[in-house]
């Protein structure tokens, strides 16, 4: 990844592959846009936590991790979504609204005590992602 890389936005693709660890690496960078792909592994969660993010959508994947209440994040940080994916634990402190101009969305997610729409924890262990349903199509043809 270059190391001067300003703005990332690879929004509604049909990646479906894990993220490069070197992101967390990219100082430089402010907007950060993976929304509406497949993309799998782990959520980094310093990407919160980079000198000069403002935007950060990982909306619509399948990123997997723990979010802790005391996480660091960048102060900046306008825009916030972690929505659709398969985070799990504590909301963290840090994205919690401190003004009007912050915005945080983070529904369907597996996160405890915490007021968006969230899944049941169950949903998103990993033994649970192991566990492919076929779809009702699929179902149908396997009975004739």
């Amino acid at each position: 990844m270059p190391s001067k890389l300003v703005t990332l936005v690879l929004r509604k693709n049909k990646f479906r592959l894990g993220i490069q660890t070197a992101l967390g690496s990219c100082y430089q960078l402010q907007k950060l846009d993976i929304s509406l792909n497949g993309f799998v592994g782990p959520f980094l969660s310093s990407w919160l936590s980079l000198p000069s993010i403002k935007y950060l959508d990982i909306a619509g994947n399948k990123l997997t991790g723990l979010l802790y209440k005391n996480m660091t994040c960048n102060s900046e940080l306008a825009f916030v979504n972690l929505s659709s994916n398969l985070l799990s634990g504590d909301f963290p402190t840090c994205l919690k609204r401190d003004s009007n101009s912050r915005v945080v969305l983070y529904s369907g997610n597996c996160l405890v005590n915490e007021d968006q729409k969230q899944h049941p924890s169950y949903l998103c262990h990993n033994e649970a992602l192991a566990v492919r349903i076929p779809p009702p199509s699929e179902e149908k043809h396997r009975r004739t």
